[in-house]
């Protein structure tokens, strides 16, 4: 075992690194056992380093030890002390840096090391986020945020907006979505999530199922072939005869029976378009009808005429009116 400090460090920061040769490192262990003190240190650091070795991110063991001991051999702070010291100090600061390391290293492991990734879908365009052992498909003007390595299972993501899942069920690995005040978790399943801001929020199952939890406490299951509501904080479970997966997937916009409600949130998160009645009567009625790529102001013209109303476009906002009212003259 060199005898000068600074070499002494030389050798013990390639043992940590794994690159001593054998003579190094057996007179490495003839030293320590002639300084009982100074091996319990170092062994507590070697353990530190070898699973620091195994860590993610890598951590460079030669060059943190190295700049330990640069900043403890420096002339004005060195002069003073001993260099039995100096070494016992250089063990406990080494060590001290080591484990501090592997403190943050699980904190950050604990937190999640993957990257909170932001997808948005905009107007009128689904955005397809594929995954190993799944997939979700964001509707139009809806967003997501889910902590994961692009390409790899989330664990649990936040729904701004409607949203697909098919997720291969891992009863290790649970998948949840969480939506207004609502949390769904896979247990096996093909399912829809609708979660607006200040609107209940939605779950059609369509193989499998899941357990819908609201924020009250209450839990339950939802199977293939139903659907699941929570609104101030009350589950409520039903049947949905001839499920299928939403249209907007393929890019259609349907509206089935529709209140005009209805069709201004959807025409809003499609086309950007604000759709204002001319008549309240109107509010009252429904809306059937199916479009694929058309451009808005046919959209506009089919849903007046299914309405028997009269429509004007102004911009970015659209006015329906009865027709034979004197405003749609």
């Amino acid at each position: 075992m060199p005898e000068s400090s600074a070499d002494r460090d030389d050798a013990l920061a390639r043992h940590l690194a794994g690159e001593s040769s054998p003579e190094e490192a057996a007179a490495l262990e003839e030293w320590l056992t002639r300084h009982p003190q100074e091996a319990a240190t170092f062994r507590l650091v070697r353990d530190a380093a070898s699973r620091l070795s195994r860590a993610t991110p890598p951590v460079d063991l030669e060059r943190a030890w190295q700049r330990t001991a640069a900043r403890l051999h420096d002339p004005d702070a060195a002069a003073s002390r001993p260099a039995h010291a100096r070494w016992r100090n250089l063990l406990a600061v080494a060590a001290a840096l080591l484990l501090a390391v592997l403190g943050g290293l699980w904190t950050w492991q604990r937190a999640g090391r993957a990257p909170a990734l932001a997808y948005s879908a905009p107007p009128g365009v689904p955005q397809v986020i594929p995954f190993e052992g799944g997939r979700m498909v964001l509707a139009p003007r809806s967003r997501l945020v889910a902590r994961h390595q692009a390409g790899m299972r989330p664990a649990e993501v936040r729904l701004e907006g409607e949203a697909w899942f098919e997720i291969a069920h891992d009863p290790r690995h649970p998948f949840t979505v969480k939506a207004g005040d609502a949390e769904i978790t896979d247990l096996g399943t093909v399912f829809s999530v609708r979660g607006h801001a200040g609107s209940p929020v939605e779950v059609e199952v369509l193989e499998g199922s899941v357990e819908l939890r609201s924020a009250a406490g209450q839990r339950l299951v939802i199977e293939g072939g139903s659907a699941g509501r929570v609104e101030g904080g009350a589950i409520t479970r039903s049947a949905v005869a001839g499920m299928a997966r939403p249209a907007w997937i393929d890019g259609r916009l349907e509206f089935a029976d529709a209140t005009l409600a209805e069709v201004r949130a959807e025409l809003r998160r499609w086309y950007g378009l604000d759709l204002r009645l001319g008549d309240s009567s109107l509010a009252s009625r429904h809306v059937t009808a199916s479009f694929q790529g058309e451009p808005v102001a046919r959209v506009l013209q089919v849903i007046a005429l299914a309405l028997g109303a009269s429509v004007e476009q102004r911009g970015d906002t659209a006015i329906l009116r009865l027709t034979g009212d004197p405003a749609a003259q």
